[in-house]
């Protein structure tokens, strides 16, 4: 742990690192995306549009953006809803399987009690944030279709920000991440595609009272380019 930094326990930054995202329009922005990807499957000569492997490239790379289902500390009134982006980038060992590593991130705030009525959503609890770093293997099984699945590890750097009086108490951690996940490639053109995901993460060694982010589950909606 880091020493206390003296400043006022006022934390100003929203769950998403600055932006201020609705559960409302995040479910919206979800549903419109899973109506386009059920439009694909619908469509199987879009299907047959997809390179094969012998056209395909030898690397791979994928921009991703995550809604995040957060799991909360215990004694809490559960987790948070966060978006964020992330990444991967791959190289292909075989006709279907890739070996690649990826970064990610979360965040989360426990929104404070009021003092009055003014001050409301001005405060917090604490607030935690990770930074994922992953090996990863991602194989399809079928190639009749475009599904895949994919297993990685590798470690997460935590920040815990939690008032203590007149300071703010700031915990940097170093933890063992454990992902996993599925998600297909729809072609869209060439060598481009949309990559809906579901992934779940968990960092291991948390303490069981602590604030520090220790799992989270992600919808995800991407760019691949491979």
């Amino acid at each position: 742990m880091q020493p206390n930094k003296r400043m006022q326990p006022q934390l100003m930054r929203g769950p998403l690192g600055g932006r201020t995202t609705t559960l409302t329009s995040l479910m919206h922005w979800h549903r419109r995306a899973l109506i386009c990807v059920f439009a694909a499957w619908a469509n199987p000569q879009a299907m047959a549009q997809s390179p094969s492997p012998e056209r395909a490239l030898p690397v791979a790379g994928t921009l991703i953006y995550n809604l995040l289902f957060l799991s909360g500390p215990p004694d809490s009134h559960g987790g948070g809803v966060g978006a964020r982006f992330g990444g991967r980038l791959a190289v292909r060992v075989a006709p279907r399987t890739y070996v690649g590593m990826g970064v990610g991130s979360w965040a989360q705030a426990q929104t404070g009690r009021c003092a009055a009525p003014v001050e409301c959503g001005t405060f917090a609890d604490y607030w935690s944030e990770a930074i994922v770093y992953q090996v990863y293997a991602q194989h399809s099984p079928s190639t009749e279709f475009p599904a895949w699945v994919r297993l990685g590890a590798g470690i997460a750097n935590t920040s815990t920000l939690a008032p203590a009086g007149s300071v703010i108490d700031v915990a940097d951690r170093w933890r063992v991440a454990v992902t996993g996940g599925v998600g297909t490639d729809l072609p869209v053109s060439g060598h481009l595609f949309v990559t809906p995901s579901i992934d779940y993460t968990s960092l291991r060694g948390v303490a069981g009272r602590s604030q520090e982010l220790r799992q989270a589950f992600a919808l995800g909606l991407g760019v691949t380019f491979r």
